[in-house]
């Protein structure tokens, strides 16, 4: 799906995560997060779409991030799952907000230097 597209800005991470839910218990990757979801690499046929599952992390400033999840889509690709979860109301989701928050400022680019002030005419 295109950028324009999406409906929250995705920020590229390098976030290992665990998943657990009533059939799995695994170590994965997080690709990419938004507000309301996140883009996991995990091992082939490890999580089924529709399957709800917890996602936990740490992070520096929250410290451990638990969040309830749903399995959204799932794409075989190379041997490993590419999984879209969305997250959903639980008691983990505004920490989890709070990290990708802080993960979209940080990558975008600083703001432009503001413009040098104008010399009136006549002072040079």
């Amino acid at each position: 799906m295109a950028a324009e597209k999406r409906r929250d800005a995705r920020v590229d991470t390098k976030q290992d995560i665990w998943i657990e839910g009533q059939e799995i218990r695994t170590v994965a990757h997080a690709g990419n997060m938004s507000k309301r979801g996140m883009l996991v690499v995990a091992p082939r046929d490890s999580i089924q779409v529709g399957s709800t599952v917890a996602v936990g992390f740490d992070d520096p400033q929250e410290g451990g991030v638990t969040v309830t999840m749903q399995v959204v889509w799932r794409n075989e690709r190379l041997g490993k799952d590419h999984i879209g979860l969305e997250a959903l109301d639980s008691e983990g989701l505004l920490a989890f907000q709070r990290v990708v928050a802080r993960y979209i400022d940080r990558s975008l680019p600083p703001p432009p230097p503001p413009p040098a002030p104008s010399t009136p005419a006549g002072d040079e």
